[in-house]
């Protein structure tokens, strides 16, 4: 005969598994900050151990970090709610997380530690899906480094500086330059190789710029100790690598390369082009 906790924690299954998608919420806010997914019995775990399953950046996994210990500091603990239960395949849990994501990153959200989407294709209006529709495909040979931004996340830093990261419709020329040259996980000896800096939000081109390779710099801060940060020259329309890389209304970047190969392999926000 099975034990009370056996029989407890099968009902829990039955409940809420085979996968969920959860919600991370400040109490005292009322806000959410992170968007989850789960299986089984790991809701059940310390908090930690949930977000560590679910296998975040270390972007994100640094962002939740701090935001949990603000909480605990007010002697508070965030609050789990199950967005969906009862989720039959992990591939279904992943779309719902992505869906949350991107509609709380555009409506409500804007502090959302999830900084790289998880799989989503982004809230658009119908004006920017036209746009986007009508964009003709990245297909210069000129090598760059891809870029891509997430949502805007209000996050200072004083080493730049600037007053956060990610990006959000109008933005200014300097802010989204701010948003890109920093602070990333790239080796310099690689990065090198390649003349321009492009930055890739919703997965159309925004600017690019001419990196002055004499000119990067570490950061020395915290958890980004070692990331680096470029520096360059904004290339202008009218510029041959405006046109290739920007045009009229940006480029689509395909998800895959001809040989079948991602663009964006493993999440990773950059691209080595082409």
């Amino acid at each position: 005969m099975s034990s009370p906790e056996r029989n407890e924690h099968s009902l829990a299954i039955d409940g809420i598994g085979p996968f969920y998608v959860y919600l991370l919420v400040d109490p005292e806010r009322d806000e959410i900050f992170y968007v989850g997914k789960g299986s089984a019995l790991r809701f059940a775990a310390p908090l930690e151990q949930q977000i560590v399953g679910d296998d975040p950046s270390p972007e994100e996994l640094g962002a939740l970090r701090e935001r949990i210990d603000a909480i605990r500091a007010r002697g508070g603990e965030p609050v789990v709610e199950f967005a969906r239960r009862q989720i039959e395949h992990e591939h279904e849990a992943c779309l719902i997380a992505a869906v949350l994501i991107d509609v709380l990153a555009r409506h409500g959200a804007p502090n959302l530690a999830n900084l790289v989407r998880a799989r989503g294709t982004g809230v658009l209006t119908f004006a920017d899906l036209r746009k986007q529709l009508a964009t003709p495909m990245l297909s210069t040979t000129r090598r760059a480094l891809l870029i891509r931004l997430g949502p805007w996340v209000d996050q200072a830093d004083e080493e730049l500086p600037r007053p956060g990261h990610g990006y959000r419709p109008a933005m200014t020329d300097s802010a989204l330059y701010d948003s890109t040259r920093a602070w990333w996980r790239i080796s310099l000896k690689v990065a090198r190789a390649y003349a321009y800096a492009v930055c890739v939000c919703e997965g159309v081109t925004r600017a690019v710029w001419e990196i002055d390779h004499d000119r990067w710099r570490r950061s020395t801060t915290g958890q980004r100790a070692g990331r680096v940060c470029f520096e360059g020259r904004r290339v202008e329309a009218g510029e041959q690598a405006y046109a290739e890389f920007i045009g009229q209304h940006g480029r689509r970047v395909p998800a895959t390369r001809p040989d079948g190969r991602a663009v964006f392999g493993s999440g990773s926000p950059i691209a080595y082009w082409p």
